[in-house]
C-alpha cells in the first residue's frame, strides 16, 4: 500500500499551488490556475449533492480531452464517487452498455456523441460538457439546476471560495475510485476496478 493518500495529494497540491497553472486545452483555451479547478470542483460537488449523488455512486465521463472531462474526474474521484471513463471512440451500442452495466447514476458526454446513443436506453440524468447543461433528465429543468447551484455555492462559500476551503473526505487508498472498461475485444467491455491506491502509485512515481 502507497504511504502517501491519493486524494490527500490533491488537496495538498490545490492549497500549495493555488496560483500557478494547472491545466488548459490544447490551443490555449480555458486556462485553469489550481485555484479555478479547485473552485470548479466545489461547484460540482454541490451538482452532485443536487443529483442525490453519494458515496461509492458511479458517474460515466464520455468525451475527448478537454478541461470539463478533467474536471469531472477530478471531481467525482475527491467527492467520494467512482469515475466511470468511457473512451470517446468506442462505438454508441457499446457505450450505452457501459454506461447500464456499471450502474451509473449520472452521465456526462460530449454533445457530438450523445447525438449517435439511442437515448431511450440511457435512464438516468445526463449533462453535457462542456457546458454542463442538461440533455436528459425527467422533471429536471436545466437553467433551474445550475441557480440552484449558484444559490448554493454563494451560501456556502458567502466570502468566495479560497484554499482554506478545500477539504475532501477521507477516502482509502484501498477503495476502489475508477472503474476502467476494456475494448471488449471478445464481446462487451470488461471492467477492470482501479483502487486508489493504483493512481497513488503513478502519481507517486
Amino acid at each position: 500500500m502507497i504511504e502517501q493518500n491519493f486524494i490527500q495529494l490533491y488537496e495538498n497540491s490545490f492549497k500549495k499551488y493555488w496560483e500557478l497553472n494547472a491545466l488548459s486545452d490544447y490551443h490555449g483555451d480555458n486556462l485553469f490556475t489550481y485555484g479555478d479547478l479547485a473552485r470548479s470542483i466545489a461547484r460540482t460537488h454541490l451538482l452532485f449533492e443536487k443529483m442525490s449523488i453519494g458515496k461509492g455512486d458511479k458517474i460515466a465521463l464520455v468525451g475527448k480531452n478537454h478541461t470539463s472531462w478533467a474536471t469531472v474526474f477530478l471531481s467525482t474521484i475527491t467527492y467520494g464517487a467512482v469515475i466511470v471513463p468511457i473512451l470517446a471512440d468506442f462505438h454508441p451500442e457499446s457505450i450505452e452498455h457501459i454506461i447500464n452495466h456499471s450502474e451509473a447514476k449520472l452521465v456526462f458526454i460530449n454533445k457530438q456523441i450523445w447525438e449517435n446513443i439511442d437515448s431511450q436506453k440511457i435512464n438516468v440524468p445526463v449533462f453535457a460538457i462542456p457546458s454542463f447543461e442538461l440533455i436528459k433528465g425527467e422533471n429536471m429543468d436545466s437553467e433551474e439546476i445550475r441557480r440552484q447551484v449558484d444559490d448554493s455555492f454563494n451560501i456556502k462559500y458567502p466570502e468566495g471560495f479560497r484554499k482554506s476551503d478545500i477539504q475532501y473526505p477521507t477516502i482509502g487508498n484501498e477503495e476502489v475510485i475508477c472503474l476502467n472498461y476494456t475494448s471488449g475485444t471478445t464481446g462487451f467491455s470488461k471492467g477492470v476496478m482501479l483502487t486508489a491506491n493504483n493512481f497513488a502509485g503513478n502519481i507517486t512515481y
